[in-house]
């Protein structure tokens, strides 16, 4: 999959005030048919309001015929989003040339 989108997430956490600001992101990248991928390299903290605006996002475009998939997440961090089975909804990949189609980008 070539995303149409990279989102390159800054914050080292993703809880609390941060969450806002995400949710207005990922509210406006939603669209018809938009595959948007989240590149987590340098999140080290993910609570599980952070944890819900991404399954919101997934879940928007799902139902828009797009998709999210998540790359470049921490121990800690995947270790979480498994715990809360949040990777049976949104694909994880270790790297953004784990995604399917990048190695035609």
């Amino acid at each position: 999959m070539k995303a149409d989108i990279v989102l390159i997430i800054r914050n080292s956490s993703l809880r609390g005030q941060e969450i806002r600001s995400l949710r207005r992101q990922l509210k406006g990248l939603v669209a018809p048919g938009r595959r948007l991928v989240l590149h987590m390299t340098g999140v080290e903290h993910v609570d599980s309001k952070g944890a819900g605006a991404i399954l919101e996002c997934a879940r928007k475009l799902e139902s828009a015929g797009g998709s999210l998939r998540l790359i470049g997440l921490q121990k800690k961090v995947s270790a979480f989003f498994e715990m809360l089975q949040l990777h049976r909804v949104v694909e994880i990949c270790a790297a953004q040339s784990e995604l399917p189609g990048a190695e035609a980008a």
